[in-house]
């Protein structure tokens, strides 16, 4: 019998801050969505809906929804962090912190195609101050490193990211185009 559904994987800790300001690890649960499945599917849509105004998450389904019509290995693989911790069969996408799209045909690399936390939470310490979560993006790439440990992840960083892909270990390999490599074993501590 063939069943497709969000794969639990593992847990990781990411940081919760606290109403008294105090930063508590959290735990999260990390999940594999298959495009092919119309319940993960229909999760990454809501998930793109709800942060539509920020297009990596667009990008995302986009590319879930070509792989779940061809309905064939693309190459490509759909990663969350989500606060869901049981039910897996229908990932809620409201439960959703942290979403991203690894493409597995980049020679020994793999290439992290896009990456894209809950914008409430990337924004929320413009607006407040402080975010509630922090190091969602961080755990969400070393949890992918873990899942393919004999694996590095290469990107085109924005410019606006540079810096955090450097904070938390990336290498710079091509300054003109931005092109990082991020190797398995070398990030930063999460927690």
């Amino acid at each position: 019998m063939i069943t497709f559904k969000a794969q639990y994987i593992d847990s990781t800790n990411i940081i919760k801050i606290a109403d008294n300001k105090n930063k508590n690890a959290h735990k999260v649960s990390f999940i594999e969505l298959d495009a092919k499945d119309p319940s993960d599917l229909n999760a990454i849509r809501k998930v793109a809906s709800s942060w539509d105004k920020y297009s990596y998450a667009s990008d995302i389904y986009n590319h879930a929804l070509s792989a779940h019509l061809w309905n064939e290995d693309t190459g490509q693989a759909f990663f969350a962090l989500t606060e869901q911790r049981n039910n897996f069969e229908k990932a809620n996408p409201f439960d959703i912190l942290g979403i991203c799209e690894i493409r597995k045909r980049f020679g020994t690399n793999y290439y992290l195609n896009y990456i894209q936390t809950d914008p409430e939470f990337m924004f929320e310490p413009l607006r407040f101050g402080e975010a509630t979560y922090k190091n969602i993006g961080k755990a969400l790439i070393k949890k992918v490193l873990d899942y393919f440990p004999k694996k590095n992840l290469v990107l085109h960083a924005t410019s606006s990211s540079i810096d955090f892909y450097k904070k938390i270990g990336g290498i710079v390999i091509n300054p003109d185009s931005k092109y990082i490599l991020l190797k398995n074993g070398l990030l930063n501590k999460i927690v």
